[in-house]
């Protein structure tokens, strides 16, 4: 039997403010991510070093004398999944063609960011360790909730004939686990691209790659790309605090 939703229940009340705030968050995220496009389409002009963006990457880690760590375009699933990245266990870094390819700041700016994650590893950082072990569940994390409940939702009502919704629970709360794990993830994720950006930003200068006027572009690039890393860790955490409510919410009803 259903029990009628109370929508004077303080706790639904909250929950309810706390979808808001995840719409809120979601479409600021949204207007960042294309802020972000833009700043890449905007400053995909020719640097004046006019380096390619393997080049670019290519430079800085010989530069730093890590000779032994790779540079390559990205393949298509590669490109589909996780775009340009590095590969701790290659060790090389996978750029998208036009990255790649071409000779704009854009390209240098992300290259040489990648190749500050490279750095990081080489340096043995322990947040960029961290953070490689837990990759895997930042891919499936986010998107694996709405299937384990519906497995949780078959179980209980076609296969067991159930009202208890035990199974449902119990996916809410393995759903719960793998968000809490993807977020660790995002936290994770914003010192080092962080550090990654500083690295990149000092052999820019060091090496003077970039005039004044690119390299103040490059920033504007690192500046919106870090931001979509923060907005969306305040993301998750908002569905994470919004799922254990909505957990709590239904224990309470069923008791």
């Amino acid at each position: 039997m259903n029990l009628p939703v109370d929508f004077s229940d303080p706790l639904l009340i909250v929950i309810l403010g706390i979808s808001v705030l995840i719409i809120i968050v979601a479409v600021v995220a949204t207007i960042v991510n294309f802020i972000v496009y833009w700043r890449y389409y905007k400053y995909n002009k020719q640097n004046s070093a006019s380096l390619t963006g393997y080049e670019a990457a290519r430079s800085m880690l010989d530069s730093l004398g890590m000779t032994d760590y790779n540079v390559a375009k990205c393949g298509f699933i590669r490109m589909l999944f996780l775009g340009n990245s590095y590969s701790p266990g290659k060790k090389t870094i996978f750029l998208r063609g036009s990255i790649f390819n071409r000779t704009s700041v854009t390209a240098v700016a992300m290259a040489c960011q990648k190749a500050g994650l490279a750095v990081l590893h080489r340096n043995n950082d322990k947040q960029f360790l961290s953070r490689y072990k837990l990759m895997f569940i930042t891919i499936i994390g986010p998107t694996a909730l709405f299937p384990l409940l519906l497995i949780g939702l078959a179980l209980d009502l076609i296969v067991f004939l159930s009202g208890s919704f035990t199974f449902t629970l119990i996916a809410l709360l393995l759903g719960l686990a793998l968000f809490v794990c993807s977020a660790v993830f995002t936290y994770l994720q914003i010192p080092v691209e962080k550090n990654a950006v500083k690295i990149a930003e000092n052999t820019l200068i060091t090496y003077n790659v970039l005039n004044p006027e690119q390299l103040e572009k490059v920033r504007k690039i690192y500046d919106v790309y870090i931001l979509n890393f923060i907005l969306t860790f305040i993301l998750e955490m908002l569905q994470i605090v919004k799922l254990i409510l909505q957990i709590i919410y239904i224990f309470a009803r069923k008791n």
